[in-house]
């Protein structure tokens, strides 16, 4: 990260992605999914993708599952920018990239790699639309 000083970042801690069972009332949260798990810090985290054209994301998320969830959350949020102006009719075009460093570790040997495997695919797909 030190090598991208001059791109702004945000440190997203481990307790920002929290695990629910059910739909929980988080007043500021980013995305949050009805048995899955909650983005947490998002009127942080909108703004900054909202005021920065470049943004790193430095991960302190301690599972994969979890980290997987936050990658799939930052995809979403660009796919919803992007459904709604495509449904106004707005012309403008944007080239949106993500580089994930250390991807492998997401595809583990553990039982939940598939599911996170499958949880990346659909973030990805989502790109192609």
């Amino acid at each position: 990260m030190l090598e991208f000083d001059k791109i702004p970042y945000i440190v997203i801690h481990d307790n920002d992605v929290i695990e629910t069972s059910h739909t929980i009332d988080i007043e500021d949260a980013f995305l949050r999914h009805d048995r899955d798990y909650t983005v947490a810090r998002g009127s942080e985290i909108q703004q900054a993708l909202e005021s920065n054209k470049d943004l790193i994301f430095t991960m302190e998320i301690t599972d994969i599952e979890r980290s997987a969830f936050f990658i799939y959350s930052i995809v979403q949020y660009f796919y919803r920018k992007h459904y709604v102006r495509k449904l106004r009719n707005y012309q403008k075009q944007e080239r949106i990239v993500f580089i994930i460093e250390e991807s492998q570790n997401v595809f583990d040997s553990s039982l939940s790699a598939k599911k996170s495997l499958t949880d990346l695919g659909k973030s990805f797909r989502l790109l192609e639309t």
